[in-house]
């Protein structure tokens, strides 16, 4: 902060600053004023009272047209809407009451200001008008006055004199009136072309070419004024532009061709063009430009000459590339060979029309258009090339899709002419190749309709009849169907036999009424022929005979050994048939002595011979050496033949050797011999060793033992344990050894192989061998 010295401020400066400060005061005061108009007010249409405003003095009396008066009363105010010049002199805005556009609030010890129209001599009166129709009279003098600002005046304003223009060219006619009454008339005459309007301004572009004289007539009450001036109007001038033409497109950074025709009658003229977007573009009247930017131009062409400005536009579209659109196929799309397949070609920011054309890499040219639709590609994989031309260029775009073959559907089950019985679950199962993605199957049946969806499904209720069936497969892309004539027959069968009974046991055989084939079975029966019972409903028939149920067939003759096939069949009406076959051989065999049981047969071989079978065996087969003679002389007891014995031996069929070992026979007085082998083919089994002379005394070995006697001391030696078999169908001891000492001279069982006692003088004799066969059905 900082202070001024009073004693430092010259006379001069307070001067100025005091001025300063009036001029500011003043200012303000005249913006008050500003909102003030000249409206006539009518004195016979308002009533006066008398004022209830008093002690208005004048502040500083009149500042150029404005009135400034306060109110020094400090309990009223009042609102001033109007006021009335009273003057001597007889003009227009003079002694008539005049509405203020905007009233004026003189309010409580305040300043007002009122404009006033003109100010037209040194002394006169101004009655104020209130808003409660008061009024009040302020006698004025003014050092300042102009009775002329009170006068009625008038001038055109545009355009000036000798304006020209040429024809067809705008022309802005306009005037100014003061202090009219507001009710002022206007009439503008060419002497060429006449009347042209009767408004304060206006707007021409239609006057002849020719020297106007334009009139102009301002008329306020009795007032008239008349102002003229002169325009030329000249021939239009002859311009058009050669290039570019209008609406014609240009890719950018592209040459584009300026050029224009001119005819001008009036002398020398220049050029300029200039385009909405790019501002300047040239002052030359011919020239090329490849710098223009992209959009939409609007190129004008002034041309310039005495007159004035001619000028002419032309509209073009400078743009980028258009970019081409394959919407349809998408790219790495797969179809059927076959398929229609639509082609959609598009464009974005393409110019004019434009035309499409299609190609594969595989196929060729595909043909014109936009939306195209062709069916004929071939299996592979294409690359689509779409060619788009316009008005200005043409592009390409590529897109890639797949042409596949149709999918393959296969019916796996059933097979063809499959049978099944009503009732059963039938299996259906369906495969594809070259499929695309996932498949799904359907099956149909000509009989029943749909039988259900699913590659491998069961289906138990077919109805009766021969079905053909139909495998429906669909992929992603397709459905192809495929059928199968004869697919499946379901049929009845007759029920299956309860029994089937042979007359005789056979080997390898038992019934099921749902096993319908019988092989490799063998009887063993003594007669040769078998019957079978067959058990069971409908028609039997045994080798084409028929058989009643629960009855014995004709007997089958198996003399011969070789197979018989036996075929039972079972119908009935409506039904399919069943058939049971059996394959059946007699066992035939030969030698020795044979025994015939209910189920089996026993070969006992005694003496030397052969065994035959007409089939390969298995059977039971013993075979034991002949037995030792015994001692004499109180000696050893002999020794039993060595024994074999298997429950399951195989026989092959044709003819086998068989050879009985003899026993030992007991001397006087001296060793006992020993026995002879037994054989069955390459099975052979020595005979028993003959009892020692005297002492010691020992027991034979038994059960094939055919090693030396043993010592049994100063007594009887024992003699040893035989084997028991019941393979003759009754238990019989085999290879028993001989008591030794004097045993009594005691011979071994016939044919058991068993060795002789020793004896006081003799020995027994040892028991010849045996070879026995069992065949078990």
């Amino acid at each position: 902060m900082f202070a001024i010295s009073k004693k430092g401020i010259s006379p001069l400066i307070v001067t100025i600053l005091i001025v300063v400060v009036i001029v500011i005061i003043v200012s303000v005061l005249l913006l008050w004023g500003k909102s003030f108009t000249l409206d006539n007010l009518s004195l016979s249409e308002r009533v006066f009272e008398k004022s209830s405003l008093s002690d208005f003095v004048w502040q500083d009396n009149l500042f150029e047209k404005n009135l400034f008066i306060k109110n020094t009363n400090s309990k009223l105010g009042a609102s001033i809407i109007g006021y009335k010049i009273n003057s001597s002199l007889d003009y227009p805005f003079l002694n008539e009451y005049r509405y203020l556009e905007t009233e004026v609030y003189l309010g409580k010890n305040s300043i007002a200001t009122i404009p006033l129209v003109c100010i037209p001599e040194k002394n006169f009166t101004i009655e104020l008008i209130t808003s409660k129709d008061e009024y009040i009279t302020v006698p004025v003098t003014s050092k300042s006055f102009d009775a002329s600002d009170c006068t009625f005046k008038g001038e055109i304003t545009n355009p000036s004199e000798d304006f020209s223009i040429r024809s067809g060219d705008s022309i802005l006619f306009d005037s100014l009136a003061l202090n009219t009454s507001g009710n002022e008339t206007y009439l503008w005459v060419s002497d060429k072309d006449g009347t042209l309007s009767t408004d304060k301004n206006f707007t021409i572009s239609s006057l002849s070419v020719n020297n106007h004289l334009i009139t102009l007539t301002i008329t306020d009450f009795n007032s008239t004024i008349e102002k003229s001036l002169s325009v030329v109007i000249h021939p239009p001038l002859s311009l058009s532009i050669l290039s570019p033409i209008d609406d014609s497109g240009f890719l950018v950074n592209t040459s584009i061709d300026f050029n224009s025709i001119i005819d001008n009658n009036l002398g020398d003229y220049s050029c300029n063009w200039q385009s909405n977007l790019d501002g300047l573009l040239s002052t030359n009247c011919i020239f090329n430009s490849s710098s223009l930017s992209v959009g939409n131009h609007t190129l004008t062409l002034n041309v310039i000459d005495d007159v004035g400005t001619s000028s002419v536009t032309s509209d073009i579209l400078v743009k980028n590339s258009f970019t081409p659109i394959i919407s349809s196929p998408l790219e790495d799309s797969i179809f059927v060979v076959g398929n229609n397949i639509n082609l959609i070609g598009t464009t974005i920011n393409s110019f004019g029309t434009y035309t499409c054309s299609w190609d594969s890499n595989i196929n060729g040219s595909l043909g014109t258009g936009c939306n195209l639709n062709v069916d004929d590609l071939n299996i592979g994989a294409h690359e689509i090339t779409l060619n788009i031309t316009d008005d200005l260029e043409t592009k390409t775009a590529v897109t890639t899709i797949v042409i596949k073959d149709h999918l393959l559907p296969e019916i796996v089950s059933p097979i063809a002419s499959s049978t099944s019985t009503e009732g059963n679950t039938v299996n259906f199962l369906g495969s594809a190749t070259n499929t695309y993605g996932s498949y799904t199957c359907s099956w149909d049946s000509n009989l029943d309709g749909n039988l259900g969806v699913g590659c491998d499904i069961d289906v138990s209720d077919l109805t009766l009849g021969t079905h053909e069936i139909t495998l429906s497969v669909t992929d992603d892309l397709e459905t192809v169907s495929i059928s199968q004539i004869n697919s499946v027959i379901v049929i009845v069968y007759v029920d299956d036999l309860i029994n089937l009974v042979f007359s005789d046991s056979v080997t390898g055989y038992s019934f099921s009424g749902s096993t319908y084939n019988y092989n490799d079975l063998l009887i063993l029966n003594s007669s040769n022929t078998v019957t079978v019972t067959p058990t069971g409903a409908g028609t039997i028939t045994v080798n084409g005979s028929t058989v009643s149920s629960g009855s014995p067939s004709s007997p089958i003759d198996l003399s011969d050994g070789t197979e018989k096939t036996i075929t039972i069949e079972v119908s009935d009406v409506d039904k399919y048939s069943k058939t049971y076959t059996l394959r059946l051989t007699k066992i035939v065999t030969t030698g020795g002595t044979i025994t015939n049981g209910t189920g089996y047969r026993i070969h006992k071989f005694t003496s030397n011979g052969s065994f035959t079978s007409n089939i390969p065996l298995t059977a039971e087969l013993l075979v034991i050496g002949g037995g030792g003679g015994g001692g004499g002389y109180d000696g050893g007891g002999g020794r039993a033949g060595a024994l074999y014995y298997s429950a399951s031996y195989s026989i092959p069929s044709g003819s086998t050797n068989v050879v009985i070992g003899a026993g030992g026979l007991g001397v006087n007085y001296t060793k006992g011999s020993a026995g002879t082998a037994s054989s069955f083919g390459a099975i052979s089994k020595a005979g028993g060793a003959g009892g020692a002379l005297t002492s010691p005394k020992s027991g034979g070995a038994g059960c094939g033992g055919g090693g030396s006697a043993f010592n049994a001391g100063l007594g009887y030696g024992l003699e040893g344990p035989g084997c028991t078999y019941s393979i003759t169908g009754t238990p019989v001891v085999y290879g028993l050894g001989g008591r030794g000492g004097n045993g009594g001279r005691t011979d071994g069982a016939t044919n058991t192989g068993s060795a002789g006692w020793a004896g006081g003088t003799r020995g027994g004799h040892g028991a010849d061998g045996v070879v026995i066969v069992r065949i078990n059905s």
